[in-house]
């Protein structure tokens, strides 16, 4: 068993420290509030990633069945994800007026959970309506129900975006 593993078994000499030494606790949590929210974050640019990905693949298969009225929302989608992939990727993590509280209200802290989970399926849906256009591509679909479902990345991006700007508030304190 190494040092570490000593220090957190059953509360460990972490556990005893944060009991004998006042703040360190709360600063402990703070830490792995802020490691949870990087995490969630880093996890979120990556989904991102992929369907930016996945979206020049579309672009490959639309620029080979000469459908090019289709390549304007799809670079539309490219530019949003990219907006989307940096906001996350580059975003302060941890604001201190959010994560340095000792005693995080309850409600707040379901709030940002309930964000989190948000951005995550707003993500899950983006790759689900990306899927269907591929599999349209390759099914000979209609070129009008495309776009539909471009539209509908893009709407969703847009939603996402808003999402995500409502987290950064409600961590920075703007909104409750």
């Amino acid at each position: 068993m190494d040092a570490y593993q000593k220090m957190v078994q059953d509360g460990g000499l972490l556990g005893k420290l944060t009991k004998i030494i006042p703040g360190l606790g709360g600063y402990v949590e703070s830490e792995q509030r802020r490691n949870s929210d990087k995490l969630q974050r880093d996890y979120l640019a990556q989904q991102l990633t992929a369907h930016k990905s996945k979206v020049s693949d579309i672009v490959l298969e639309i620029t080979n069945a000469m459908k090019l009225d289709l390549l304007n929302p799809m670079d539309e989608i490219t530019k949003k994800l990219d907006k989307m992939i940096s906001k996350i990727t580059y975003a302060d993590y941890g604001y201190s007026g959010f994560f340095d509280t000792v005693k995080i209200d309850a409600a707040a802290l379901a709030k940002m959970y309930e964000f989190d989970l948000g951005l995550i399926e707003f993500a899950q849906s983006i790759g689900g309506t990306l899927t269907a256009i591929e599999n349209g591509m390759e099914n000979g679909e209609d070129d009008s129900e495309l776009k539909k479902k471009a539209k509908t990345v893009i709407k969703t991006l847009n939603d996402l975006d808003n999402l995500f700007n409502d987290r950064d508030n409600i961590i920075s304190g703007v909104k409750g």
